[in-house]
C-alpha cells in the first residue's frame, strides 16, 4: 500500500549551530532545546509507519554536520549536549538539498547517498512547458510553444557567448522565471481579447522577452550591452518591427493601438517644491516610468523584484532580519501570520548583498528570505514552531560594486532582476534644471551669443564637472573615502536651495554659491593639500572657460554660506561678508554656550571658525549626518557642540562604563528616541571613535542612517508612545464634539479665512494620498477641491474619524509641516476646532 511521506523542511544556516541542537544557558545553566532535536524528537514519537523526512535545505559546514555524523552513521543516534539520545528510527530519513559540496568533509560525505542533478540534463524548457499547460485554451499553449522556440534558444546563446553581459550573474532559469512573470502581467484579456490577431501575441512575447532576457544588462565604462543587445535583437528578428531611434529598450506598447512608444509619454508631469528636501521628491523620468511600470506590474502579481545599481539597511544575522520581518506581521488563525487585514505586504531590503559570507560562504542573513520564498514559512525561534506567513513579497536593491557582489543562485532565481543604468547626461540635465528653476527663475536670463537660458547652461556646466571630478579624484587604499555619485550632485544643488532668491539676485550671485556648495561637497573630503589646490583650480577653469562675464572678484575669500551669517537666530542662508563678522558671532556663541553649559575654553583661530560653519551646514541640511575625521585633541567635539549650539541642537552621548556593551547601547539608543520623538527635541548624537568598542554599534547606527530604524530599539519607543494614548483620545473626542451644521456653515463659504484654507489645505493633502495615492500639487489646492473634499458631512466626519495615520509617508508629512509652519504664522490659535467654530 502507498503511503505518503511526512516532510519538514529546515535550513540549517537559518539559526545558529547553538539554535539548531540545543544548548545549556550560560549564565542559569536551563538546558534550552534546539529547532533540529526538537523536529528529529516529534518524527521519532509519531506512531504511524508512514515515511518520515527531515528536508535539511541549505549549506552544508562542518559547524553543523559533523553533529549529525551519529545519526548518518551505524549508531543512528542524535546524541545531544544535555546527555539525550534520539533515535533515528526505520521509518525516517535525512534528506539534504544542497547548492555544492565546497565545504562538507570527507565523513559526510562518506555517510550519504550523492545524486547530482546537471543543470545541463535538465534544461529551462521544463519550467515554461510547465507554465504554457497552464494556459487555458489549445490555440494559445501552441502559439506560446511556438514562439518560446523562435525567440528564447537564440537569446539564451547570446549570452552564454559573453557578447554582453548581466550586471549579476544569472542561470538561465532566472530568466525563464521572468519571462513568465512578465507573460502572465502582460497577456490578459485586456490587452489579447479572444478574437484578436496572433500578430499582437507575438508583439507583447517580444516585449516580454526584451525584458526578461535583456532587462539585466548594463552598462559598463566601456560598453553599453543593452545597446549591443538591442542591435543583435532587431537584425536577428524580424516579425515586429521598432521605432527607428533609440533601442529596443525605450519603447512600451500603448495599449490601445499596439504600436511602440516612447516611455516618455508615460512620465508624470514633474512637480517639484523647492521648499521640501531633495531626498523626499521624485522627479519622474523615462528610466523611473520605466521601472515604476514593471515593478507595480509585477507586485500585482506577488512576485519578488530585484533592482540593481551603482550606490541601507544592514542585517548581518538571520535572527535580525527575521525580527525586522515580523514587526509588521500580525498574527491569523493557528500558526498563520500576515500583514494587517486584507493587505499585502511588501518588503523593502535595501544593500541586500551588503552582509558578508561566513568563513562557509553562507550569507546567514539571506537564509531566512529564501526559506519563506520557497516555502512561505519560518521558525518561531523561542517555541521552535513553525511560522507560515501569507500575503508577503520582497523588492530589494543592491549595488553591484559593493558587498558581496552576487547573491546564491538558488536564491536570485526568484527575483525578476532589473539593472538600473546611471542616468545619461540628459536625464541629469531635466532632474536638475528643474531643481534650480523652481528656485532661480527670476534669474534665468538669455545668453544673445548661444541663445540658451543661463541656468540650461548652468545646470550642463555642474554636471559636467560632477564627472570631471568623479574621473579626476579616484578612490585608493589611503584615499578610500574618494568616491563621488549622484547624491553629491543632490546635495549642492539642496544646499543652493537653502539660499533665499532675496538674496541672490544675479547669476554672479548663483556661481559664488555654488562654488561654496562644491567646495564642501568635494572638498572637504580631500585629505591633503595638493588634492584642494588641483580642486580649485579646475573649479576656476570650468567656470572662467564657460560664463565669459565672470570675473576675479567672484573667487574672492572667504566664500562663506551660512544659516548664522546674519547673527544667531537668524536663520537665512546666506554669506559671511567678512572673517571678522564670522569670529564675533561665533565668539558670541561661545559666551551664550559657556553660560549654560560645562565651558569650552576654545581659540577661534580662522581654521576653526571655517570648520563650525562646516559642521553647522550639514546639521541644518535635511538627513545631514557628519563624519569628522583627524587627529586626536583637534577639537572635533568641541567643534560639533558648538555648531549644534548655533542651531539650538541639543547635544546627546552615551557614557562609557565597565563592560559597556551592545545592550547598553541598545538602551541609550532608545533613551535619545525617547527624548527626540516624545519631547520633539532636536538634538544631535556625537560619538567618537574611541566609543565605539563592538563594531556591532556600527551596525546599528547604518540601520538608522539608512532607514532611521534600529532592530529591538523602536519597541521600546512604540511602549511610550502607547503612553500618549489619552492625547489621541483627547482629539478623538474633540473631533466627536464638531457637529454637523458647523461644517455645513463652512461649506458655504464663498471666501473662508486664511486659518481655515490653510488647514483645510492639509485636509486635502492627506485625504488625496490616502485615497488615490497621489500628491496634490500646490495650484489645485483650491477652496472649491476643499468643499469637495468634505463632500456630505456625516461621511466627512466618519471619514476623519477613521483616517489611517499609518498610510501618511515621510514625503506627505514634510508637506503637512510646512502648510503647519505657516498656519502657525498667521495664527495665534492652536485649535482646529476654534478655527471652524
Amino acid at each position: 500500500m502507498k503511503r505518503r511521506p511526512h516532510a519538514i523542511d529546515l535550513d540549517p544556516k537559518a539559526v545558529t549551530n547553538d539554535e539548531l541542537f540545543g544548548y545549556m544557558h550560560r549564565q542559569t545553566h536551563e538546558w534550552k532545546e534546539g529547532l533540529f532535536s526538537t523536529i528529529m524528537r516529534d518524527l521519532a514519537n509519531m506512531t504511524s509507519d508512514s515515511p518520515k523526512w527531515i528536508v535539511l535545505d541549505g549549506d552544508i559546514d562542518p559547524m553543523w554536520i559533523e553533529s549529525l555524523n551519529t545519526v548518518m552513521d551505524d549508531n543512528k543516534v542524535l546524541t545531544l549536549a544535555s546527555n539525550e539520545r534520539i533515535p533515528l528510527n526505520e521509518t525516517m530519513r535525512l534528506l539534504f538539498e544542497i547548492n555544492h559540496l565546497k565545504t562538507a568533509t570527507p565523513a559526510t560525505v562518506s555517510r550519504a547517498g550523492i545524486l547530482y542533478v546537471s543543470t545541463n540534463d535538465i534544461g529551462y524548457s521544463p519550467v515554461y512547458v510547465s507554465w504554457i499547460e497552464q494556459r487555458e485554451s489549445n490555440s494559445e499553449r501552441n502559439q506560446l510553444l511556438l514562439l518560446f522556440d523562435k525567440y528564447i534558444p537564440r537569446c539564451l546563446e547570446l549570452l552564454k557567448s559573453g557578447r554582453v553581459k548581466t550586471i549579476t550573474p544569472l542561470v538561465d532559469v532566472c530568466h525563464i522565471h521572468m519571462l513568465c512573470n512578465i507573460l502572465d502581467c502582460l497577456l490578459t484579456p485586456q490587452n489579447l481579447p479572444a478574437d484578436c490577431p496572433k500578430e499582437w501575441w507575438e508583439l507583447y512575447f517580444v516585449w516580454a522577452t526584451i525584458w526578461a532576457i535583456g532587462g539585466s544588462l548594463f552598462q559598463d565604462h566601456m560598453i553599453d550591452y543593452r545597446a549591443e543587445f538591442s542591435k543583435w535583437f532587431i537584425h536577428e528578428f524580424k516579425s515586429i518591427k521598432f521605432p527607428p531611434h533609440g533601442t529596443i529598450f525605450d519603447y512600451s506598447i500603448e495599449p490601445q493601438s499596439k504600436r511602440f512608444e516612447p516611455w516618455s509619454k508615460l512620465v508624470d508631469e514633474i512637480n517639484f517644491d523647492p521648499d521640501l528636501p531633495v531626498q523626499s521628491q521624485l522627479i519622474s523620468t523615462n528610466e523611473t516610468a520605466c521601472l515604476s511600470f514593471w515593478l507595480e506590474a509585477l507586485i500585482k502579481k506577488g512576485v519578488s523584484v530585484m533592482f540593481i545599481g551603482s550606490a541601507g539597511t544592514d542585517y548581518t544575522t538571520s535572527e535580525m532580519l527575521q525580527n525586522s520581518l515580523e514587526k509588521p506581521l500580525e498574527k491569523k488563525a493557528g500558526r498563520t501570520y500576515g500583514a494587517p487585514g486584507n493587505r499585502q505586504l511588501i518588503y523593502f531590503i535595501d544593500d541586500f548583498n551588503m552582509p558578508e559570507r561566513d568563513q562557509y560562504f553562507t550569507v546567514q542573513a539571506h537564509t531566512i528570505v529564501r526559506q519563506y520564498l520557497d516555502y512561505q514559512h519560518w521558525y518561531d525561534r523561542q517555541k521552535l514552531t513553525l511560522k507560515e506567513i501569507r500575503n508577503c513579497q520582497f523588492v530589494v536593491a543592491m549595488n553591484h560594486n559593493a558587498g558581496t557582489f552576487n547573491i546564491d543562485a538558488r536564491l536570485q532565481r526568484h527575483f525578476s532582476t532589473f539593472a538600473v543604468p546611471l542616468s545619461n547626461k540628459s536625464t541629469l540635465h531635466t532632474i536638475y534644471s528643474k531643481m534650480v528653476e523652481a528656485k532661480f527663475s527670476n534669474i534665468n536670463k538669455i545668453d544673445l551669443k548661444t541663445q540658451t537660458s543661463f541656468l540650461n547652461q548652468f545646470i550642463t556646466v555642474i554636471i559636467q564637472f560632477h564627472q570631471r571630478i568623479s574621473s579626476v579624484f579616484l578612490p585608493t587604499a589611503i584615499k578610500f573615502h574618494y568616491f563621488f555619485n549622484l547624491r553629491d550632485l543632490s546635495n549642492i544643488v539642496q544646499g543652493m536651495l537653502f539660499a533665499s532668491t532675496q538674496n541672490i539676485l544675479n547669476p554672479q550671485d548663483l556661481i559664488r554659491l555654488y562654488l561654496h556648495e562644491a567646495e564642501r561637497t568635494y572638498s572637504d573630503k580631500f585629505i591633503n593639500q595638493d588634492d584642494i589646490e588641483l580642486f580649485n583650480k579646475i573649479l576656476r577653469e570650468s567656470i572662467r572657460k564657460s560664463f565669459e562675464f565672470v570675473d576675479d572678484e567672484i573667487f574672492l575669500r572667504p566664500i562663506i554660506y551660512s544659516h548664522f551669517s546674519g547673527g544667531i537666530g537668524d536663520g537665512q542662508y546666506t554669506s559671511v561678508s567678512s572673517m571678522n563678522k564670522l569670529q564675533h558671532i561665533v565668539e558670541d556663541a561661545l559666551v551664550a554656550y559657556n553660560e549654560t553649559n560645562s565651558s569650552m575654553h576654545l581659540v577661534l583661530f580662522e581654521d576653526a571658525l571655517v570648520h563650525v560653519a562646516r559642521i553647522n551646514r550639514i546639521l541644518e541640511s535635511p538627513r545631514g549626518n557628519a563624519l569628522l575625521i583627524g587627529v586626536g585633541g583637534s577639537g572635533k567635539q568641541s567643534l560639533a557642540r558648538l555648531a549644534a549650539f548655533l542651531s539650538s541642537l541639543d547635544v546627546f552621548q552615551i557614557t562609557m562604563k565597565p563592560n559597556y556593551g551592545i545592550n547598553d547601547f541598545k538602551v541609550d539608543l532608545n533613551n535619545l528616541y525617547r527624548r527626540v520623538a516624545l519631547k520633539s527635541l532636536a538634538c544631535v548624537f556625537l560619538i567618537s571613535d574611541a566609543q565605539i568598542i563592538d563594531e556591532h554599534f556600527l551596525v546599528h547606527l547604518n540601520d538608522y542612517l539608512s532607514s532611521a530604524a534600529v532592530e529591538k530599539v523602536h519597541a521600546a519607543c512604540a511602549i511610550e508612545l502607547a503612553k500618549a494614548e489619552p492625547v489621541l483620545e483627547a482629539a478623538r473626542l474633540a473631533l466627536e464634539n464638531i457637529e454637523k451644521g458647523q461644517l455645513t456653515e463652512l461649506k458655504s463659504f464663498a471666501s473662508p479665512p486664511e486659518t481655515v484654507k490653510f488647514v483645510m489645505n492639509m485636509v486635502v493633502v492627506l485625504f488625496k494620498w490616502v485615497d488615490e495615492n497621489r500628491i496634490i500639487p500646490e495650484n489645485q489646492r483650491t477652496w472649491t477641491e476643499a468643499k469637495n473634499t468634505i463632500g456630505p458631512v456625516e461621511k466627512f466626519l466618519q471619514r476623519l474619524k477613521n483616517f489611517q495615520v499609518a498610510k501618511v509617508t515621510p514625503q506627505v508629512r514634510a508637506i503637512i509641516d510646512k502648510l503647519n509652519a505657516t498656519l502657525m504664522k498667521i495664527s495665534k490659535t492652536d485649535s482646529i476646532e476654534s478655527l471652524i467654530q
